[in-house]
């Protein structure tokens, strides 16, 4: 009996760590979205009616943040952005589905 052992190759485990960073700050944002009244119907009507700004300063907040965060992260290499093509169209049918949405809804989407 020949006792060869043969190579066997050992697929590469992918590395966990991207997402449970993920969802630890998905959880964190949540909860800052409800501590600071996005998740409240009447601060979403407000937001909708021009009356209740609380939604666009979160919002503005969160691209601040988005912003910084790619500014240090991207030299650290631990993003990598690419470019990629889009649609004018394609983005004004979009956001008018979702804008739709969120006036009949008078829910946050994000927060739905």
């Amino acid at each position: 009996m020949n006792n060869k052992v043969e190579d066997i190759q050992m697929e590469e485990v992918p590395d966990k760590r991207p997402l449970l960073f993920g969802l630890g700050f998905g959880i964190l944002f949540g909860f800052l979205l409800h501590k600071g009244g996005a998740t409240k119907y009447d601060v979403i009507v407000g937001q909708l009616l021009l009356t209740d700004f609380t939604v666009l300063k979160i919002m503005l907040s969160a691209v601040v943040n988005g912003m910084i965060g790619i500014y240090f992260m991207k030299p650290m290499g631990w993003i990598q952005l690419s470019l990629k093509k889009g649609s004018v169209g394609k983005n004004v049918l979009g956001a008018f589905i979702f804008g739709f949405g969120f006036a009949v809804l008078s829910y946050c989407p994000g927060t739905i």
